[in-house]
C-alpha cells in the first residue's frame, strides 16, 4: 500500500507529464505550460520532507520512470538529479533510505 507520501509524488510527476505534453504542443497551451512547470517546481523545491525513511527506493523508481537520471553524489548524504522535464536539476536525500 502506498503512503501518502508516495501519492503525492506521484500525482506530482503525473502533473508534469501532463504539462510538459501541453508544453510540447506549443502556442499559447504550451507557454501556459511552461509557467504552471515553473511554479510548479518552485513550491516543490521550497518544501521540505521529514518522514522520507523507507522511500528511497521509491523515489528513484519515480524519478527514472519520468526521465530523470543521476549527475553526482552531492554534500553529505545527497545525490544530485537531473529532471529534464523541468531542465533543472536537484538534490535527493540518500538518508531516506
Amino acid at each position: 500500500m502506498a503512503s501518502a507520501m508516495q501519492k503525492r509524488a506521484r500525482a506530482k510527476f503525473d502533473k508534469l507529464a501532463a504539462l510538459n505534453a501541453d508544453q510540447d504542443a506549443g502556442g499559447h497551451i504550451g507557454m501556459a505550460a511552461r509557467k504552471a512547470k515553473s511554479r510548479m517546481n518552485d513550491s516543490w523545491n521550497k518544501r521540505s520532507s521529514t518522514n522520507v525513511a523507507g522511500f528511497y527506493r521509491e523515489l528513484i523508481a519515480i524519478l527514472k520512470e519520468n526521465g530523470c537520471y543521476f549527475l553526482r553524489e552531492g554534500k553529505g548524504d545527497h545525490e544530485v538529479w537531473f529532471s529534464p522535464g523541468s531542465n533543472q536539476s536537484f538534490t535527493v536525500d540518500r538518508g531516506s533510505k
